[in-house]
């Protein structure tokens, strides 16, 4: 866990956070009061149709509150200056890169400094991509085109092209969901490194946790409203996994002392 996070100046502030889509009429977000400190690691867990991928877009700017506001690093994620923007990167669960582009890895990684970084030259960016490349241990499939690429590859690579950025907020969408067990806790450690060593913020949308309970200072457990948030310890109990599932969930304790809902096994 992070040693010192900051609590005067958060990244992330929610406040009567609430959302509904229009058609149909669904309420998807209600009243979420969140305040997630910076240099730390947060993962949001819930049920299908909890409201995780829409506290993303809300966070990310896509969309806008229908009542409350959000705020990332003291601002509104649609404000006109795009100042926050600059200041995050988001790795998706689904990429939209077209696979029959002959894009080579290294190429994708790329994209994403070409995005935002226009006076530096070439050679500069290719420093940073082999770097990246190296620190992912993705050297070996740098020049495989993008679109052959398994799909744990795909997540790695896609983690890359955001990592590349050297973000001041990662945001992350089901980022293990497609790969091997050594490369989730491979991803894990290196989540975790940014956060402890360069004092990023990193919030992940996760289905369960076993790869990074170990590594998270805050977990928000979430369906439709915030049913807990804290500690991993804290919020892993049994009568808020019932109020966030609908049924009873299991829990083990791995011999580290960290609880692990096994909500694989739950159909919610």
């Amino acid at each position: 866990m992070a040693d010192v996070a900051d609590d005067k100046n958060p990244a992330v502030e929610a406040v009567e956070l609430s959302y509904s889509y229009q058609r149909p009429l669904v309420e998807a977000l209600r009243a979420v009061n969140l305040t997630l400190p910076r240099g730390t690691f947060t993962a949001v867990m819930g049920p299908n149709g909890s409201g995780k991928s829409t506290f993303l877009r809300l966070l990310l700017g896509i969309l806008r509150p229908t009542t409350g506001e959000i705020r990332v690093f003291g601002e509104s994620p649609t404000a006109p200056s795009q100042r926050v923007q600059r200041l995050i990167a988001y790795v998706p669960q689904y990429d939209s890169i077209n696979p029959l582009l002959p894009l080579r890895s290294r190429e994708v990684i790329a994209l994403g400094l070409s995005s935002r970084v226009t006076d530096r030259p070439a050679r500069w960016i290719d420093e940073r991509v082999s770097q990246i490349l190296e620190d992912l241990g993705l050297v070996e499939i740098r020049d495989r085109q993008y679109g052959l690429l398994s799909g744990g590859q795909k997540q790695r690579v896609l983690l890359a092209r955001a990592l590349v950025l050297e973000p001041e907020l990662l945001v992350l969408d089901e980022p293990f969901s497609a790969m091997d067990m050594t490369s989730q806790h491979a991803t894990a450690k290196l989540l975790s490194g940014l956060v402890r060593q360069k004092r990023r913020t990193v919030i992940t949308v996760v289905h369960g946790i076993h790869t990074i309970v170990h590594h998270l200072d805050y977990l928000v457990l979430l369906n439709k409203e915030i049913v807990a948030a804290g500690t991993p310890d804290a919020v892993l109990r049994p009568v808020n996994l019932t109020r966030a599932y609908g049924t009873d969930v299991p829990v083990v304790i791995c011999p580290e002392g960290f609880r692990h809902p096994l909500v694989e096994d739950v159909h919610a």
